[in-house]
């Protein structure tokens, strides 16, 4: 049929397939690919407080060694009927979530495997996003259980709705987001969902993490709206925070360039920022000079301690500037200021592999 349709209009496949979907779009159908290449695909359910910033190649992977079937994962609308359009009289706004396909056959027995890291009693989640498997709507029989799926729906609206989320490109690479340490085998993507939330302490500051969509070096994290401040500033001073309390084994993910921007940097446990020298030395600017203060504010008391150590410590305990910005010509044209040799802290280009 296709054949004599693309033969009588004298048409490519690639244009009839075009005038198809805009056709089926118009009737409110939705073309989505299958996300695994099996024979006969069914639907295994939809992750509940999943997000669009989720990888679904890794995600894909994940569920696959869990369950030791293939399973792909795709972002798509959940559907809440027993048919696969939407209803014309249906004005309301789509929800979209996580789905996972796998084979037909044993696709109850994969939920069935997977409930264990994302049922309702699973506490500690394999990638340390919090989600839950809920089934396809098509296998909801009772009426009441049907009730309950529209408020899960709404849950996932509300959740998606609601979800804030900041990015950063200083990562040399995305993919080494999953690169485990060789001692402890913790990975980055560990370490920042490991980050507590200052609002709820039990919890994490961070929904999820993953690698950008189309980009080589970002990664976007999620967080709820009453975590924000404290996210955003954790994703401007991640490369501090991590030199502060983590392994620096991790800093070699990391541009130069964005170790550069940090070098100077340190991490304010108790404000839960990082400050630059230069920062720091606003407060100090404050506590000086007060005959030269002619504003109806008096002159800040200087602090023996705190922010004039801070400074003091850092300008005397420069780093290394990193090989890339050193000039090793016979004729120098750049001469970078190169730190003494007494620094006590490790330089970023040389730490161990």
């Amino acid at each position: 049929m296709y054949c004599s349709v693309i033969l009588a209009q004298n048409i490519t496949f690639y244009e009839f397939m075009d005038k198809a979907s805009s056709a089926l779009i118009n009737l409110d159908y939705r073309i989505f690919p299958e996300a695994s290449d099996h024979e006969e695909t069914a639907e295994i359910g939809w992750l509940l407080y999943s997000t669009c910033h989720q990888d679904e190649e890794r995600l894909s992977d994940l569920m696959t060694n869990l369950a030791q079937e293939r399973i792909g994962v795709k972002w798509c609308p959940i559907r809440t009927n027993d048919r696969y359009r939407k209803d014309t009289e249906d004005n309301t706004k789509q929800t979209f979530a996580l789905h996972l396909e796998g084979p037909s056959n044993p696709a109850g027995i994969i939920r069935q495997k997977l409930a264990k890291w994302y049922g309702s009693k699973a506490k500690i989640f394999p990638d340390g996003t919090k989600m839950r498997l809920v089934p396809p709507f098509q296998s909801i029989i009772s009426f009441n259980c049907k009730t309950k799926y529209s408020s899960l729906v709404a849950l996932q609206a509300a959740l998606s709705e609601m979800l804030c989320t900041s990015s950063t490109w200083e990562l040399s690479a995305n993919l080494i987001l999953d690169k485990p340490e060789p001692t402890t085998g913790f990975t980055l993507h560990q370490l920042i969902l490991s980050i507590p939330s200052q609002i709820m302490s039990t919890k994490p500051l961070f929904h999820s993490v993953d690698r950008t969509w189309r980009s080589s070096n970002g990664i976007t994290l999620s967080f709820l709206p009453e975590n924000e401040a404290d996210a955003r500033s954790h994703v401007a001073g991640l490369i501090p925070f991590i030199k502060a309390s983590h392994s620096h084994w991790f800093l070699k993910f990391f541009s130069e360039e964005a170790q550069l921007q940090h070098l100077h940097s340190k991490w304010d446990e108790k404000t839960r920022q990082a400050y630059s020298a230069e920062e720091a030395e606003l407060d100090e600017f404050l506590a000086d000079d007060d005959e030269l203060n002619m504003t109806d504010k008096p002159t800040s008391a200087r602090s023996s301690t705190g922010q004039a150590e801070f400074v003091t410590s850092t300008i005397a305990s420069l780093e290394k500037v990193p090989t890339l910005y050193m000039d090793l010509d016979s004729v120098s044209t750049f001469h970078p200021v190169t730190p003494s040799t007494g620094s006590s802290v490790q330089p970023i280009h040389s730490l161990p592999a």
